[in-house]
């Protein structure tokens, strides 16, 4: 299978995609929801594009260096990032951060990780009330973003300790009562 010549294609349809979005700019709420949806599956496609392109080189014995320095920017990933940390005004600097720290671990082969370590770090986040600040959430550079709090825990992890902890009853903190309709219990 020529895994080059298949993510050549869906890259061209993501391109595509995105000129469909800008002219739907117009359009409902609706049709751009179905175009991201759209963009997020082939994005997911050529990442695992990218990585099994990856592991055959790697068995091959060929340089991957080139195929991990080519990176796609995943727009929908960096703005709910920046969203999140409500940095969605028109400010380059996080924005070319963000930019930055996802290329860095495309390179690394962190990518997915982090995708999935955000998604259970909001969720986790919204629960205790507490999140960190945008830069270090990141972390630095300098350390290729590792030292990030996103990657201080396994936030899947804390989420389910954190949840089973409620279930039984026990080291409620505050904040964390449960609620009812009518105030605390």
């Amino acid at each position: 299978m020529n895994y080059s010549a298949a993510k050549k294609k869906l890259e061209t349809l993501l391109a595509g995609m995105k000129r469909d979005w800008q002219n739907y700019a117009a359009d409902p709420d609706a049709s751009k929801r179905a175009i991201h949806k759209k963009a997020d599956v082939i994005n997911t496609i050529i990442q695992y594009l990218n990585a099994a392109d990856r592991h055959i080189a790697l068995l091959e014995g060929r340089n991957i260096e080139d195929q991990a320095s080519t990176y796609i920017r995943d727009e929908a990933l960096e703005t709910a990032v920046l969203d999140y940390f409500a940095l969605n005004i028109p400010n380059t600097y996080p924005l070319d951060r963000i930019s930055d720290f996802c290329k860095a671990l495309h390179k690394t082969g962190q990518l997915d990780w982090f995708k999935t370590q955000f998604k259970f770090y909001v969720a986790f986040k919204n629960i205790t009330g507490f999140k960190h600040g945008f830069y270090s959430f990141l972390g630095t550079e300098e350390k290729q973003f590792a030292d990030g709090k996103w990657n201080a825990f396994n936030w899947e992890q804390q989420l389910f300790d954190h949840k089973k902890k409620n279930l039984n009853g026990k080291n409620h903190q505050r904040g964390d009562t449960p609620k009812t309709g009518y105030g605390s219990i």
